[in-house]
Formats: structure tokens, C-alpha cells, sequence
């Protein structure tokens, strides 16, 4: 017996079969595709990896709200400063004003000084953070090595130069842009193959006593 299919049935099949084709494809392509920004993170991901903390950001101007030249007033205005103490004992020169980073609005973990020049009406002239901070190069006071500090400020572009002061026994490593002072960073070790963290980081420069 042979089976005939009339032209209306015939087209029918030819439709329902077309369309079937047009599903698959359809199918396949919605199951193989990659969903919109699947190669990257997500948007929540990417904010919340942005706020991981490193530390508070210690810039060659300043650290947070406080900026070298401002007056005293005004640094302490800020709420990041309380502990009050005079650095050097010698009558001769004006001492500097030294505060801490225990202030009402501190960062819980910055740990710095603040050195003000000039008396009461002083302007702040160094900064020295000694933990809980990070420069715009990712050099952290604890944490990186003076090794890392010179090869990254070296790399950036800057003069950098090392010496070793006895009275300190330490090693100081100056950073300078130009023929500028920018930071200063307190290795208490020769630098050599040992890598030992940085005791200190300062802005323009570490802070030492004039001699008498």
C-alpha cells in the first residue's frame, strides 16, 4: 500500500517541521551562551574587593584629612589628633608639637605622629606612620620590605638613596622627585640580602632632633 500525503498536510509538515528547527537552534543558543558579564565579576563583587582595607592612604602632601603646611589648629581641628608631646629636649630652638593618631576620627589602625614647627602657631612640617598605613605605591610600614621600597620608587621614576645613621642604627632610605625630599622610610637593619620590614615611613622626611 503507499501512503500519499496530500499538499495541505504536505505543508504542514514542512511548517511544523521548520519550526521545530527554528526551537532547536533557539534551545541550544540560550543554553550555550554565556550570560552578560559572566567573563568578569560582578558589580557587587568588584565594590566589595574595592573596600577590602589596606591601610589608610599616606600621600607625599599628607595623610587623610591632614596636610603638610596647615597650621596646628587646624590639624587638630580635624579630630585625628589628641596625645600631645614635645620630641627634643633642647631649649636653644623651638620644639615641634608633636600629636598622635589616637583622635575621635582617626583611623582605628593608622598609627602616626604629627610634628608641628614653629610653637603654637606652628605648621605641620613631617609626618611619621609607623602601622595601619599605605603610600600611593603600596608600601606598607611592618609589612614591606626596604627592598620593595626602593624598587618600586626607582621604577616609578624617582631618585632614591640610602645611608645608614649610627645614631639611630638603622638604615634610612630617601625618596626625592627632582631634588625634592618626598618620604623618607626607616629600615632598622643594613640593607643587604636580609629583608626586613620597614620600621617607619615618613613625609618629606624622617623627623630627627638638630643636633647641638
Amino acid at each position: 500500500m503507499t501512503w500519499r500525503v496530500s499538499g495541505t498536510v504536505a505543508g504542514m509538515l514542512r511548517a511544523a517541521s521548520l519550526l521545530s528547527s527554528v526551537a532547536l537552534l533557539a534551545a541550544v543558543a540560550v543554553t550555550t551562551a554565556a550570560p552578560a558579564g559572566a567573563d568578569r565579576p560582578a558589580p557587587a563583587a568588584v565594590a566589595s574587593a574595592k573596600r577590602v582595607p589596606v591601610g589608610t592612604l599616606l600621600r607625599l602632601d599628607g595623610i587623610d584629612k591632614l596636610r603638610l603646611g596647615m597650621t596646628r589648629n587646624a590639624g587638630y581641628a580635624t579630630g585625628q589628633l589628641r596625645t600631645t608631646a614635645e620630641t627634643c629636649l633642647d631649649g636653644k630652638r623651638p620644639l615641634p608639637i608633636t600629636y598622635g593618631s589616637d583622635g575621635p576620627k582617626a583611623a582605628p589602625a593608622a598609627r602616626y605622629t604629627a610634628y608641628f614647627r614653629g610653637g603654637r602657631n606652628g605648621r605641620l612640617t613631617h609626618v611619621t606612620a609607623f602601622g595601619g598605613v599605605v603610600t600611593e605605591l603600596g608600601i606598607r610600614p611592618g609589612v614591606s620590605t626596604g627592598q620593595q621600597l626602593v624598587a618600586r620608587y626607582k621604577r616609578a621614576g624617582y631618585t632614591v638613596r640610602s645611608e645608614w645613621v649610627a645614631n639611630l642604627n638603622a638604615t634610612v632610605i630617601h625618596v626625592l622627585r627632582g631634588r625634592r625630599q618626598v618620604l623618607d622610610g626607616l629600615v632598622s637593619a643594613r640593607l643587604g640580602r636580609r629583608r626586613t620590614p620597614l620600621t617607619a615611613v615618613a613625609i618629606p622626611r624622617y623627623f630627627l632632633c638638630p643636633s647641638r
